[in-house]
């Protein structure tokens, strides 16, 4: 329930008394909606010390979920994963999109391949291409600033 807080309703005096349960009980429901969603329900009752790394970043999908964003931000969410977790990441990201917008900061060219509608392309802070995938891969700048040219390693005295 972590990562709720902004839609539970805190009163005091009954928090104290113990009376605002059905907002907690609520809360609950939708905490634990969501981490079925990410296929995590059985992870409920863990600690997050306990977590495996995929595990955890399933629960934070799941958290973010919880709190309804309207556009959520996502920063390498496929680093360290191995391709069946980065699989399933995939899947979770594909049905997400249908209730917020996602930005995703990722170098995982292949997993970008997969999830992206639009496609913007840094170097050194600067926008170099934008547009789908298949655009962007082919554009001259990008491959210039990541595959390098044959002038950069060929070029020269030898």
């Amino acid at each position: 329930m972590m990562g709720a807080d902004k839609h539970k309703n805190s009163f005091f005096i009954k928090d104290m008394l113990g009376l605002s349960s059905s907002n907690e009980s609520s809360l609950k429901d939708r905490a634990m909606d969501a981490l079925a969603w990410a296929g995590a329900a059985d992870l409920c009752d863990l600690s997050p010390s306990e977590l495996t790394y995929p595990d955890s970043k399933r629960v934070a999908m799941a958290r973010a979920l919880v709190m309804q964003p309207k556009l959520l931000l996502l920063d390498e969410p496929a680093a360290g994963l191995g391709q069946d977790e980065i699989d399933t990441l995939a899947k979770l990201i594909k049905d997400l999109k249908r209730k917020c917008a996602i930005l995703i900061v990722e170098h995982h060219v292949d997993f970008v391949s997969h999830i992206s509608d639009e496609v913007y392309v840094l170097n050194f802070g600067k926008v170099i291409a934008s547009g789908s995938f298949e655009t962007v891969k082919r554009d001259p700048a990008v491959v210039a600033a990541y595959l390098g040219t044959d002038s950069d390693t060929h070029g020269g005295a030898l």
